[in-house]
């Protein structure tokens, strides 16, 4: 059954890669894109905090 979720395609260097793929295997997360969405997640609580 296909995702219903949205989809973001981004590109990204191969040093960039390679970060998310250490922070991936050092967190043990299920794949890349959990490694991807919990990095996003936790850069935009720290910009949301800093504009209170």
């Amino acid at each position: 059954m296909p995702s219903e979720k949205p989809k973001i395609i981004f590109v990204a260097t191969e040093e960039l890669e390679e970060r998310i793929d250490i922070y991936w295997h050092e967190k043990r997360l299920r794949n890349r894109s959990a490694a991807i969405r919990e990095l996003l997640e936790n850069a935009l609580d720290r910009h949301d905090k800093k504009k209170k």
